[in-house]
């Protein structure tokens, strides 16, 4: 029976201490579940929001790069014309790559306007410088054309028009030099923008980390402090439940060992009533049980004998039964 009742008790103990250790599992999983979502999902938008700014600011630089050659190339076409108009080149030489050279420029020009028209450089300030410069490029163009359309050789260049191919480059250089300084002046004010974005979003980002602290982890803790609480005072229950439980075990021992001491065949003496322990020794019945047994004899008189001995108290003379009558 006791046996049980400790199965018992252990059982709903452990019952106890299993269910309290799975809910707060559960409520741990969940919110460093939440967190981490929440982490994933910010810096997600971050890389997404950097990453879609990436390619225009590398875009920036590439155009800055071909904006400076377009200002070579404008140097170079009028060298080859004057070289060509000076005869110091092989005519069919120079023309082809003059004619090279004027393809290049002209290519790249469309796709500066093409960048800046719309997408993400798209830039008005620099689409109206893009389309200013164009008429320098026609003149350039236009004198150059003279030495690509000579059908018989080189031809020289008259004193206007070579001032007209000097003209159109100085303008063109000085129009391209502006149009770079606004190209650098936009694309260091994305990178500015870009700058403030990481701040913004790192600022969110710990924003995010104090808000998952303060609603998340720092209940979290309270749950696992109250979780600890709980089982340390089940444990204390249970430990005392097991405490009352071994002493009433070991007070039903005693019982059963004292039943045991005292079931069974005893050996009595028929007239003296002595009783013979496992010994073989002989001893009255007050000593037998006191020995065997945590009992404490007192003794009396019952009503029988007080009968009898009150009898025989009446029957001796007076001068006897006066100090042996019981009151």
């Amino acid at each position: 029976m006791t046996d049980s009742n400790d199965r018992s008790t252990s059982e709903s103990g452990n019952e106890a201490v299993v269910s309290i250790a799975k809910t707060s599992s559960r409520r741990l999983a969940l919110a460093y579940g939440t967190a981490i979502t929440f982490v994933f999902l910010f810096v997600s938008a971050e890389q997404f929001v950097l990453q879609s700014m990436m390619p225009a600011l590398k875009e920036s630089s590439g155009l800055i790069n071909m904006a400076g050659r377009q200002r070579m190339l404008s140097q170079s076409i009028t060298k080859q014309t004057l070289l060509l108009a000076t005869e110091t080149v092989d005519p069919v030489t120079g023309k082809a790559e003059l004619e090279q050279q004027i393809g290049r420029w002209q290519v790249s020009h469309e796709h500066l306007v093409n960048a800046f028209e719309s997408g993400a450089l798209e830039s008005p300030v620099v689409t109206a410088q893009l389309q200013e410069i164009e008429a320098s490029m026609a003149e350039l163009v236009e004198v150059a054309s003279i030495q690509l359309t000579a059908e018989t050789g080189p031809l020289r260049l008259t004193r206007e028009a070579v001032t007209r191919l000097h003209e159109a480059e100085r303008r063109f250089l000085g129009q391209m030099e502006g149009i770079v300084k606004q190209i650098e002046i936009e694309s260091n004010e994305r990178d500015q923008a870009l700058s403030q974005l990481e701040l913004a979003l790192y600022g969110g980002f710990l924003f995010v980390l104090l808000v998952e602290i303060l609603l998340i982890f720092r209940p979290a803790i309270r749950w696992v402090d109250r979780a600890i609480d709980e089982l340390a005072r089940l444990e204390g229950e249970r430990s005392a439940s097991l405490a009352a439980l071994e002493s009433e075990h070991d007070k039903l021992l005693e019982s059963y060992a004292l039943v045991e001491r005292l079931s069974g065949h005893q050996n009595i003496c028929c007239y003296c009533h002595s009783m013979k322990d496992e010994e073989g020794d002989w001893s009255s019945i007050t000593k037998y049980l006191t020995k065997k047994t945590d009992l404490t004899l007192s003794h009396g008189i019952c009503p029988s004998c007080y009968e009898e001995i009150d009898k025989e108290i009446d029957a001796m003379p007076a001068s006897e039964n006066s100090t042996l009558r019981v009151v």
